[in-house]
This record gives C-alpha cells, structure tokens and sequence, in this order.
C-alpha cells in the first residue's frame, strides 16, 4: 500500500476498527505483560459521550478480572495569548478552572462504575492528547488502554486526525478500541 493510499484509507487493523460490530484487541509485537498480570485499564476521554462508550466493555473486563481502571483527561495548554484574548483572564486561572473542570466530569465518570464494584482511579494530565495518554500509559505502567473511537475514515480521518489511530500506532501497551456511534453506550 503506498502512503498516500495509507493515508487515505489507514491500514487492515484500523479498517477492521471501523467497520466491526464489536470492540476490537489489537496486540503489536510482543505482549509485555503476562498473564494474570494485566493490572490495570487505562481509559481516556474527552468529555464526550463517544469516548463513554467503550466504558461498559471496560467494566465488563474489569470486573471480573479485578483490574483497576484509570480514566485519564488530557488538557491542551492554552497559549498565554489565546487565554487572555478568550476569557480577560490571566493563563493560570485559565488552567486551574480547566483542570477543575476535569477533574470534576472524571469524578462523576467513576460513580457508576465504583458501585458496580470497580476500583476507579483518574488523572487530569496536561499536554496534547496523545502525548499524555501515551506518557500516562508508560509511566502508570498500563497493562490495556481501551478507549473509544469515531471510526471515521477517509478524507474525514485525513483532516480531522483520529488520536485513537495515533495511539494505537505509538501505545506500549495493547489497544482495545470501540467505535462508538452516538446515542451507543456498550
């Protein structure tokens, strides 16, 4: 496949992403854990009911397993300029207010899944997406990250980027993607 081909239409693995009816594994290389040392499930998201989706097949992996479950936000920094063009408010209170917010939507995420029995932990990280899910996968030592996604493809995928597809290519760990359809939750 050449790259622009590639580019366009992604590879085998992300293809079967997008047109699967059920959450997808995907392993590259060796498995660095093994088994019964899965540990925990690191679950990014964006605030979003799309990136919710993939939580009952998490606590469905969890649960059973005993796995703890980590659900991760990322923060892209806000230029000092662009912060106080938005709001009049200083970059420092612009980040605490966001970092808040995070932590509040990630708080209220856990509640269903602590009383189903779910060990639950969360982290507000700062940085670009796929930074922080990546370094926060590694440095938390993450046995699976699961997370949803749009499964767009195309030119759709092209211009709008997909941050599971990136992670998916750069994760030290395996990926369990769902592809999400709003309204869809499990």
């Amino acid at each position: 496949m050449t790259s622009l081909n590639r580019l366009l239409f992604g590879s085998v693995a992300e293809t079967l992403v997008r047109q699967a009816p059920v959450p997808v594994l995907l392993v590259r290389g060796e498995l660095s854990w093994q088994p019964g040392e899965l540990g925990k499930i690191l679950v990014p998201l964006d605030g979003s009911e799309l990136s919710e989706a993939v939580l009952p097949v998490v606590e469905r992996l969890a649960g059973p397993f005993d796995l703890a479950i980590e659900l991760v936000r990322a923060i892209e920094p806000i230029p000092s300029f662009a912060a106080l063009e938005m709001s009049g408010r200083v970059p420092e209170d612009v980040g605490r207010l966001g970092r808040e917010e995070a932590q509040a939507y990630l708080a209220k995420v856990a509640v269903p899944l602590e009383a189903k029995g779910c060990r639950v932990k969360s982290a507000v990280v700062l940085g670009p997406a796929v930074d922080a899910i990546l370094r926060t996968a590694q440095e938390g030592r993450a046995g699976l990250v699961a997370m949803s996604t749009h499964g767009r493809s195309g030119i759709g995928r092209l211009l709008l980027g997909s941050v599971a597809e990136r992670v998916l290519r750069a994760a030290p760990t395996p990926v369990l993607l769902w592809k999400a359809t709003a309204g869809r939750r499990g």
